[in-house]
């Protein structure tokens, strides 16, 4: 038999075999990788904490829109229901100003409102506090972008209790 005719037997590897294994281990691995990292945003938080907060400079149609109690919030970073407004009330915006001789006096905005709030939001308490749904810290004086149906605004925290 010459040596051109001689037969292959057994399984033989190419590149086309390498690259498929790689993308193989690949998914398997982005597969995990995902229950990992998304297996909090599956857990329920059954731990409350009541939450003042103000909205700042807002029109009258926003105030409206937003001061619905019972309406639901929803966290603009993850589009979770993470509380239930409680109780609101908006009033005209006032702002320290300087006058002609240096002093610093209050004004009223003509078209500004300030809304003033109170909601129950769902999370867990840790020793650094309350995390709303579990990501993010509650802390006086901290922002949060949320939304409702209605609204969407930038709250400031002014208290946080159980």
């Amino acid at each position: 038999m010459p040596i051109s005719e001689k037969k292959r037997s057994g399984a033989h590897f190419n590149l086309f075999d390498v690259i498929l294994i790689l993308v193989i281990i690949a998914c398997i691995t982005g597969i995990a990788l995902h229950a990992y990292f998304t297996k909090d945003l599956t857990e329920t938080y059954s731990e409350t904490a009541n939450i003042s907060f103000v909205v700042s400079g807002v029109s009258e149609k926003t105030a409206d829109a937003f001061c619905v109690v019972g309406a639901s919030l929803y966290a603009q970073d993850s589009d979770r229901i993470i509380g239930t407004l409680l109780e609101s009330s908006y009033a005209p915006l006032f702002l320290d100003l300087e006058n002609a001789e240096g002093l610093l006096v209050k004004a009223k905005h003509p078209d500004k409102k300030e809304i003033t709030a109170n909601a129950s939001f769902t999370g867990t308490w840790t020793d650094d506090g309350f995390l709303i749904g579990g990501t993010t810290l509650a802390i006086v004086g901290k922002e949060m972008k949320i939304y409702t149906e209605n609204a969407v605004c930038t709250i400031v925290f002014t208290s946080v209790s159980k």
